[in-house]
């Protein structure tokens, strides 16, 4: 284990830029690429499974060659699977970078899987991008304080964020600025961000707007589903708890809410994946994504780690 970790941190120093220059647009994505393939590799990762847990250790300890000292949050829960209750013992991996001000960030991805396919897209996709990202700021100045959550148990009911939101304070709540969340990113048509309704949707119009800036093709949903007003998304991802405690949200997608219901669980066209759904599905690998959308997935990462970043380095309230 050891000698492979190493061997994985060398390849990631050669493919990040120094921490001491600029980034140039040509490295977003880069390093995200080859955690996504070795997460990839992994297989699935099924809520409480032996294969989730190892999928923690090895987050963890990515976390800890990067500088980070992550913190572990065990929660044991009960949910409903297959029609009868299962307790599932998981567990939420935290990195946290200290930021100049006294505000803070959360930006999380889950990192179990669903039983078919190897989870490349949902969620590998979101857990490569936040490695990728813990390691481009670590040596920077941020203005926030940002706390990266690897979620567990995602798929059996966002057990993770649930716990986490429920271990937070008052104050924690209150210093919280946002939350952004990023789920199932290089399968779909189309790069989403979804936010909190009306004002609120600060992040996501923020997000919009720099994208629209650097030609990148960030879009909201227009709303066509009269369930999910234009700009917002449903409760069925990791965000859903802290928008529920007053937290402003804003979360990532790659799907196509033109298709199926207007929902985005029609991630592309019908003849691709299972009737042009990927995640769920035996298609859920990466080597099938790059045999269908050879791109997609460089250039889906590079748009959202780019986006990101400036995020986390120039935004203020």
């Amino acid at each position: 284990m050891k000698k492979s970790l190493l061997l994985i941190v060398s390849a990631l120093s050669l493919l990040l830029p120094p921490l001491c220059a600029q980034v140039s647009p040509a490295w977003f994505g880069t390093g995200a690429m080859e955690q996504l393939r070795l997460l990839d590799a992994r297989g699935p990762r099924t809520a409480g499974s032996a294969e989730e847990k190892a999928a923690a250790d090895y987050i963890a300890l990515e976390l800890a060659s990067l500088g980070y000292s992550p913190l572990v949050q065990s929660f044991t829960q009960t949910a409903r699977i297959g029609g009868k209750d299962a307790v599932i013992r998981s567990q939420n991996i935290i990195a946290v970078k200290p930021g100049t001000g006294a505000r803070e960030i959360i930006v999380g991805a889950h990192y179990d899987s669903a039983a078919e396919g190897n989870g490349s897209d949902d969620n590998a996709s979101g857990v490569a991008l936040l490695l990728e990202m813990c390691a481009l700021v670590q040596s920077r100045s941020l203005p926030f304080t940002v706390r990266f959550v690897f979620f567990g148990a995602e798929e059996a009911g966002k057990l993770g964020s649930d716990f986490y939101v429920s271990a937070m304070d008052p104050g924690e709540i209150a210093a919280t600025a946002a939350m952004l969340n990023f789920d199932s990113l290089i399968a779909g048509d189309k790069l989403y961000a979804h936010g909190s309704a009306g004002a609120r949707g600060i992040v996501r119009d923020w997000m919009l707007a720099k994208a629209q800036a650097w030609l990148l093709p960030l879009i909201a949903q227009s709303g066509k589903n009269k369930k999910y007003p234009a700009g917002t998304t449903g409760d069925w991802s990791d965000h859903a708890p802290f928008e529920a405690a007053g937290i402003q949200y804003a979360a990532f997608e790659a799907t196509n809410w033109d298709f199926g219901d207007k929902d985005g669980y029609v991630q592309t066209q019908s003849g691709f994946g299972v009737q042009g759904e990927i995640w769920h599905t035996k298609f859920d690998t990466l080597a099938y994504m790059e045999s269908v959308f050879p791109l997609r997935a460089k250039e889906h990462l590079a748009a959202y780690s780019r986006l990101l970043f400036a995020f986390l380095t120039e935004y203020s309230e």
